[in-house]
């Protein structure tokens, strides 16, 4: 994990690390995860960003695009040469973001309500060759 902290507390942070080769089951972790694990199986090998958030309140200092960076050279470090992530289809600004760094969606899977309480109909698979 990485996080941006000036002094007063985090503002932003990244995790991410290279996927797997062998895929997941599915059916593992129940009807709300399993899009979410079909799309990390179709981003096998990659390096998977699993997770990037700025507190609102450090929004627009480019600590996303600075992580996004970041994310990039640790997968170059690790030997790959391809970096993926997904989100939501509601999270325009997120996908505004990683379109405008190269990301491109390659796949999708409906998002299963379930116990999850977004209002997003779609998970996006983003991937973007190094």
């Amino acid at each position: 994990m990485i996080v941006i902290d000036r002094g007063d507390g985090i503002e932003a942070a990244l995790l991410g690390y290279s996927m797997p080769l062998e895929p997941e089951p599915t059916d593992a972790f129940g009807d709300v995860a399993r899009p979410l694990i079909e799309l990390e199986n179709e981003a096998l090998g990659t390096w998977y960003l699993n997770a990037i958030a700025t507190f609102p309140e450090a929004r627009g200092r480019g600590h996303a695009t600075c992580l996004l960076g970041l994310a990039e050279g640790l997968a170059h470090e690790a030997g790959n040469t391809t970096i993926s992530l997904i989100t939501s289809d509601t999270n325009a600004e997120a996908r505004r973001l990683y379109q405008r760094h190269g990301y491109r969606v390659t796949d999708s899977r409906p998002i299963v309500q379930g116990s999850w309480n977004g209002d997003g109909t779609e998970w996006l698979l983003f991937v973007k060759e190094l």
